[in-house]
């Protein structure tokens, strides 16, 4: 899902910087010369990159919220010293105690793994929000050079 959402934004902002580039400020010149509206561009362009922001925030509030939540991969382990000390005080026998700690240790590894996994998406989404920063000096720009474009006709 994250690659997808990556190539997606990929080509927005191939998009975007299509349409700060020189030669499109020439075409937006000329355009505006001739009396063609760019606007509708710019508003979408601004839309989108705000709709971009909106879920990137969201994605970010979401993974520190979840970060907290995140289980101890430890705890298994701990449970199963636990049961250990009691079950040689209860007279288990040490087959089922090394069972239930060959149960845990195969749990923590899961849950380590999970944590990997999610602060590996954490890097993502902080690099997508940086992107996406970096989108709105962009945007910025190209809203920006269209500003000046039009006091040059206007004079």
């Amino acid at each position: 899902v994250l690659l997808r959402h990556a190539r997606r934004l990929s080509g927005f902002l191939h998009w975007l910087h299509t349409c700060c580039s020189p030669e499109a400020d020439e075409l937006r010149y000329v355009a505006d010369k001739q009396g063609m509206a760019t606007a509708p561009r710019h508003d979408f362009l601004r839309g989108e990159a705000q709709e971009f922001r909106r879920r990137a925030m969201l994605l970010a509030r979401t993974v520190f919220e979840l970060r907290s939540r995140l289980p101890d991969p430890e705890l298994p382990v701990r449970w199963a010293e636990w049961f250990e000390e009691r079950g040689e005080i209860a007279g288990l026998p040490r087959s089922h105690c090394a069972r239930y700690r060959s149960q845990r240790e195969q749990v923590a590894a899961v849950w380590a793994n999970n944590r990997r996994t999610f602060l590996s998406t954490e890097e993502h989404i902080e690099a997508l929000v940086q992107c996406l920063d970096e989108l709105d000096e962009m945007v910025g720009e190209c809203t920006s050079s269209k500003d000046e474009g039009k006091t040059e006709i206007g004079q």
